[in-house]
């Protein structure tokens, strides 16, 4: 159960600074991006729903392996252009960036990736709830998030720094209450179970 939420709350839900040369619009980049986030999506969701332990084994070697090959291209990706913001690749294909590395189990990258958004966040160039997402996870492995994005399997944030003005930094960045979020996710998790469950009765 705790696995299965984990992966459904990746579901849910976004170095150095950014090169400062000028670089145009990229529709090839963005269509990858979309394309990798698409692919990677489809077998989390294929390993979340698994029916049996056997098909669900196989999706959780696919979803690693893929996840490998998405790091590799995320490394050079960065490298090459910094965060891809709007101006390279548009609001859907920066989305998909930074949900790839909001799901990549590479922690050290997570932090670099941090950086740039920030700078790309700055410049109008990236959106402010992805970085609010992605400085949660990075914060929550160094000890405590700041605007409770990162939820545990029992369904409560894990710690958060100076929780009594978290709902005015959620409202800085474009996110509703805590309340509110909570409510939407135990809500929209109860589904996915009674889902779930509902497959597996017709399956047997």
């Amino acid at each position: 159960m705790k696995f299965r939420f984990f992966l459904f709350i990746l579901l849910i839900n976004s170095c150095l600074f950014s090169n400062e040369r000028d670089i145009s619009f990229n529709e090839c980049l963005q269509v990858e991006l979309l394309k990798m986030c698409e692919e990677e999506q489809d077998l989390r969701k294929k390993w979340i729903y698994a029916e049996d332990e056997e098909t669900k084994l196989e999706f959780q070697q696919k979803v690693m392996h893929i996840d490998d090959y998405h790091l590799r291209r995320l490394k050079e990706i960065i490298k090459e252009y910094g965060w891809p913001g709007y101006s390279l690749v548009g609001s859907k294909g920066s989305n998909a960036f930074w949900l790839l590395v909001q799901h990549t189990p590479d922690y050290a990258f997570q932090a670099e990736c941090l950086e740039y958004l920030e700078q790309a966040v700055l410049d109008n160039n990236a959106s402010k709830i992805d970085l609010a997402y992605l400085k949660d996870r990075v914060y929550m492995y160094a000890g405590k998030q700041i605007y409770g994005t990162q939820l545990n399997a029992d369904l409560t944030p894990y710690p958060i720094e100076d929780e009594d003005h978290i709902n005015q930094r959620r409202q800085e960045v474009g996110l509703p209450t805590i309340e509110e979020y909570l409510k939407f996710t135990r809500e929209m998790f109860r589904e996915s179970i009674l889902y779930s469950k509902e497959k597996d009765n017709d399956s047997s």
